[in-house]
């Protein structure tokens, strides 16, 4: 039995997820994804406290979801 769920590309990542329009919105600014955590990592912990993040949302003029907000706990942190 097959299911009707839709199936997308992994090659071809939908728009409509929050992490997809901030990543679009740091390549058409001709930022790598690493220079642009740097940037936003204001205070240089390694972290992006929640008013970080929301100060690069602010700066990319990507509206930030609700959900992520509404997290108290939120921290980012870069790969070694």
């Amino acid at each position: 039995m097959r299911s009707n769920a839709c199936i997308r590309s992994p090659r071809r990542p939908d728009s409509s997820f929050p992490q997809v329009r901030v990543r679009e919105a740091i390549l058409q600014r001709g930022l790598q994804l690493h220079d642009a955590f740097l940037m936003f990592d204001y205070d240089r912990n390694g972290l992006l406290s929640l008013a970080e993040v929301y100060g690069a949302l602010e700066w990319l003029q990507v509206s930030a979801a609700r959900w992520a907000l509404m997290t108290s706990d939120c921290h980012v942190t870069r790969r070694a």
